[in-house]
């Protein structure tokens, strides 16, 4: 009975943020394919707190938020990356400057290379270390 009441209320949500932004079952009114921005815009939810443009789509195994698109697939953030800022090379890194992996909001996104990534990840602190990382070595000590 829950799953079915937050069905719903999902449900309810996502028609309200889909008439909120102006997007319609039928895609725009001059063709029946909606645009990227629609589709984008249709699965994503925002978060009024953070501005975040929460993707609700697919979750492939590697744990990449994923669309597919006039026949391509491609993670969500990238898509969103060429529907508002244009185009992008397949070295492009787009990098979330909210560090929420789901967020598509084009605001919170830039282009960086992997070093600039890395080096953002580090200011902020998200760098696995210690005992956690995989590369951690454990010296036992026998007194």
């Amino acid at each position: 009975m829950t799953l079915v009441l937050y069905g719903l209320l999902w449900l309810a949500l996502s028609i309200v943020v889909a008439l909120l932004w102006g997007i319609h079952p039928g895609g725009d009114a001059m063709s029946d394919k909606p645009t990227l921005e629609q589709v984008l815009r249709a699965k994503s939810v925002l978060e009024p707190i953070s501005g975040c443009w929460l993707w609700r789509g697919f979750l492939n195994r590697g744990r990449l938020w994923v669309v597919t698109y006039a026949g391509k697939r491609r993670a969500a953030h990238r898509f969103s990356w060429l529907a508002w800022r244009g185009e992008l090379s397949e070295k492009d890194l787009v990098c979330h400057r909210c560090d929420v992996p789901a967020c598509i909001n084009p605001d919170h996104l830039f282009l960086g290379t992997h070093a600039a990534n890395a080096s953002d990840r580090n200011a902020k602190g998200r760098q696995i270390a210690g005992i956690s990382s995989h590369n951690q070595n454990l010296q036992i000590k026998m007194y």
